[in-house]
């Protein structure tokens, strides 16, 4: 997705106005974000429970940000409908992403309490 924005913003023959160049800028600032997790975590031995609360923190992060773009531009451009819209919807989002960064915590807590509990068992 970063590349095939970056690619299009390189290409384009005249200049883009501030805002679709500072949106250009935010799709590619997450795309590589998340490729560079994904290397990150491809390149290393994986620890799925701590993978998954990167992931969600990227998720729940993204989200915030995304809701608050849209609702400034909604805000800025459209009526009280487009932006209780907007708000709902990057809103719904942003709780979805909060839902699974907490479930990921409670499973790496419980694995790390596992962990604990192994090490401290005699053979």
């Amino acid at each position: 997705m970063a590349m095939v924005v970056g690619l299009l913003w390189a290409t384009e023959p005249n200049g883009l106005p501030v805002r679709t160049r500072i949106a250009f800028a935010a799709v590619i600032g997450i795309g590589l974000t998340w490729a560079g997790f994904a290397g990150w975590a491809l390149a290393r031995r994986p620890l799925f429970a701590v993978d998954r609360v990167i992931a969600a923190w990227l998720a729940v992060t993204f989200s915030a940000l995304m809701t608050l773009g849209m609702t400034t531009i909604a805000l800025a451009r459209a009526g009280t409908p487009v932006v209780v819209a907007c708000g709902g919807f990057g809103a719904t989002l942003t709780v979805m992403a909060s839902v699974i960064l907490a479930r990921a915590r409670a499973y790496r807590r419980t694995l790390l309490a596992r962990r604990h509990e192994l090490g401290r068992q005699v053979y």
